[in-house]
């Protein structure tokens, strides 16, 4: 079975092109909150090389950042995580999904940053949401004599959420949805769904001197998600293809918000799609 995920993990190429569109897209709605115009080529170069490495990005600590015009966008490689006692009582076993939102790991602005640009937004039909940058000038343009030291605290930050992220999958993945880094504010944000004691119990069990964990609510784990992509394009294929709608694909928004169905029926199977898997659906768009 294919999962496609909002991280652009598909098997194909065409997965390296959504992600290179959906980069191009992110990176000009930042730039027009800033001022000045996205330099696309360099943009889309980034992303099919990003595409490219995405699993070897997963194990490397490394940074790159990408300036554009006083604003600053920096994508860091995950530290390792993970081997951390487990809590009694906690769910255990290995997540199917291992660092399920690797690709999107950084969110300046939380969780909510992450969402999945629209077909509509993506090919210029419709604005993307504006973001307006918050950051003291300080940490968004820091002194030349403290890049050494930010790009420390910034490597430490991404280490933390790595140890953060194997210790939510592997103790509970009933509940675990993903985690997303800010590391201009040294913030790992949380993102599970509601009713287990991972809030009280993760800060305890990783250690994180020096970095904030946030808690956000999401529909469901990531597991949840992952049943409901094969719900949509396995269990119910035979459903769909009476009606004369072939699903393509299905993808996971990387907020846990829910799901984005691909197919070249859009605008005719939208109302059905919608009305058989309810509000989990955010978008039924066209394969592109």
């Amino acid at each position: 079975m294919e999962v496609e995920s909002g991280d652009g993990r598909g098997g194909a190429d065409g997965a390296g092109d959504r992600f290179e569109d959906e980069l191009v897209v992110r990176l000009g709605a930042r730039v027009q909150g800033v001022g000045g115009s996205p330099p696309l080529a360099e943009l889309r170069a980034a992303g099919r090389r990003r595409a490219r490495r995405a699993t070897a990005l997963r194990v490397a600590a490394g940074a790159a950042v990408l300036v554009v015009g006083v604003g600053a966008l920096t994508q860091l490689g995950t530290g390792g995580g993970g081997g951390l006692p487990g809590p009694s009582g906690a769910g255990q076993g290995e997540s199917a999904s291992a660092s399920g939102n690797s690709l999107y790991e950084y969110c300046s602005f939380g969780p909510a940053a992450l969402r999945l640009y629209t077909w509509e937004q993506i090919h210029g039909l419709a604005p993307t949401p504006a973001r307006t940058n918050t950051y003291p000038p300080e940490l968004i343009s820091p002194r030349p004599e403290m890049s050494s030291s930010r790009e420390q605290v910034a490597r430490h930050t991404m280490e933390v959420a790595g140890a953060i992220r194997g210790f939510g999958e592997r103790w509970y993945p009933e509940y675990w949805f993903g985690a997303c880094t800010d590391v201009v504010t040294n913030t790992v944000y949380v993102m599970r769904a509601p009713g287990s004691d991972v809030d009280t119990v993760l800060p305890k069990s990783v250690p994180h001197a020096g970095v904030g964990i946030e808690f956000t609510d999401v529909v469901g784990s990531r597991r949840f998600f992952e049943a409901l992509v094969d719900r949509i394009k396995v269990a119910d294929a035979a459903y769909w293809a009476q009606r004369g709608v072939t699903i393509s694909g299905v993808r996971i928004s990387e907020d846990g918000t829910g799901v984005v169905v691909e197919t070249q029926q859009a605008a005719a199977a939208r109302a059905d799609i919608v009305a058989r898997y309810g509000d989990l659906v955010i978008e039924v768009r066209p394969r592109y």
